[in-house]
């Protein structure tokens, strides 16, 4: 075997070698590029959960305000509500007169609503 035979081969394992390790190096920049895909695509969920809890957080606090206003206006009509049941039961009492309902029930009223 001749020294041209000895060449090829030596430059046919050569090429393979090259071949082989460029191969290699492209399916590890794939990897590489999946992951860091994968690792944006976390960094926005991470971004969208932080935007998520964040918008929870102000309809929890919305929520709580709508409940103690509504605690304040139930309170509210309670009382006009017994008030009105007051008056009622006044102007049906038989001993009522109107000089004592005009007394029970000031006009106009002391609150300053129009009437």
């Amino acid at each position: 075997m001749d020294t041209a035979f000895w060449v090829a081969v030596a430059s046919g394992l050569t090429a393979i070698v090259a071949a082989y390790f460029a191969y290699r190096g492209s399916t590890r920049a794939a990897e590489v590029n999946e992951q860091a895909n994968q690792l944006q695509w976390v960094k926005e969920l991470r971004e969208d959960a932080a935007a998520a809890r964040k918008e929870a957080s102000a309809a929890r606090e919305d929520a709580t305000e709508c409940h103690r206003q509504m605690t304040i206006v139930r309170r509210d009509a309670t009382a006009l509500a017994d008030e009105l049941h007051r008056i009622v039961r006044a102007i049906h009492d038989p001993y009522m007169s109107l000089d004592r309902l005009r007394v029970m029930v000031p006009f106009p009223p002391a609150n300053g609503t129009k009437v």
